[in-house]
């Protein structure tokens, strides 16, 4: 099977890691940068009820198939799309629900609620990290929020999703996720302490970049511009105006 590209091909998967703790394991690999993480690809050999097995794709597997990188891409992405596609849950529904529904199938604005944190991952939620790299789902989640937002990585299988509110420190974030790793993920399912955030104006995901000095100057200056204009319209509007 592993010489036919087409009978390995609806087994393909998408597994994220960080690239700087991973050199080693993919210097032999091909993968894909998403942010300041990285998508390698696996093959699915073995899923028997809660029994797992899978192999990576390295470089002269790929060569063998006589494909490039960016077909090796699109063919895991897809057939991770038909077998195992890609699901937004509310925290609070995991959680305390027996029940959780998929938002990314709403239209509407969310409602964000009491606990705006939210979970992307897949439907059986093994190696839900990778859905990250499908073709407009970061751009569906920015939709359903309105707003900007963190993507924490919590683990290969899930990643959580804030809404950007503007009172969230970077860096008390990337601790608390540091924290978590360290204590309470399996070492083999640790994906990064790297907090990244989705910019919906540029469509990009990477570290936020906080405002220079030089872009806070440029802001400040048209404020100012914008309330001159609206103090000398006001002005003209009074001496237009009949006395009483």
């Amino acid at each position: 099977m592993m010489k036919d590209y087409e009978k390995v091909k609806p087994k393909l998967f998408i597994r994220m890691c960080d690239p700087e703790k991973n050199m080693e394991y993919l210097k032999d690999k091909p993968y894909t940068a998403c942010g300041e993480l990285a998508a390698s690809y696996r093959i699915e050999v073995l899923k028997e009820g809660e029994m797992n097995g899978s192999i990576a794709v390295t470089d002269d597997i790929l060569r063998s198939w006589g494909i490039t990188k960016g077909q090796l891409h699109q063919d895991a992405v897809q057939a991770e799309k038909e077998r195992n596609p890609a699901c937004l849950y509310r925290m609070d529904d995991i959680l305390f629900s027996s029940q959780s529904a998929n938002l990314l199938k709403e239209d509407a604005p969310l409602q964000i609620g009491d606990m705006p944190i939210f979970v992307l991952t897949n439907r059986d939620k093994m190696d839900g990290a990778g859905t990250m790299v499908q073709d407009g789902i970061l751009e569906k989640v920015g939709e359903l929020l309105g707003t900007d937002y963190y993507v924490l990585p919590s683990s290969i299988h899930e990643v959580l999703i804030l809404p950007d509110n503007g009172e969230m420190d970077v860096k008390e974030l990337e601790s608390m996720v540091r924290e978590v790793n360290a204590t309470q993920v399996a070492p083999h399912e640790l994906l990064s302490d790297k907090v990244q955030y989705y910019d919906r104006a540029s469509k990009t995901l990477g570290r936020k970049q906080e405002k220079g000095i030089l872009s806070r100057l440029a802001e400040n200056k048209k404020q100012i511009q914008e309330k001159d204009v609206k103090e000398k319209g006001a002005g003209r509007t009074g001496r237009n105006e009949p006395g009483l």
